[in-house]
């Protein structure tokens, strides 16, 4: 059954391991301390990105939608 499991899993941690590392290191250089910015506006500047990607998702919505 391992062999299995890990046929199945290997082009999965090919394909997403580069993007997890990638994710890894941005929040770390993300890190209010690290980036030198105030907590105040390392929140504004997620919040600026959670926004945008909302807004992303709700237009691909609504082209699926169509």
């Amino acid at each position: 059954m391992s062999k299995e499991l890990l046929a199945i899993l290997l082009p999965l941690l090919v394909q997403y391991t580069p993007t997890a590392i990638k994710d890894i290191i941005g929040l770390i250089e993300g890190n209010p301390q690290a980036a030198g910015e105030s907590d105040a506006d390392y929140i504004a500047r997620l919040g600026k990105q959670i926004d945008a990607n909302d807004a992303s998702i709700q237009a691909q919505d609504a082209e699926i939608q169509k």
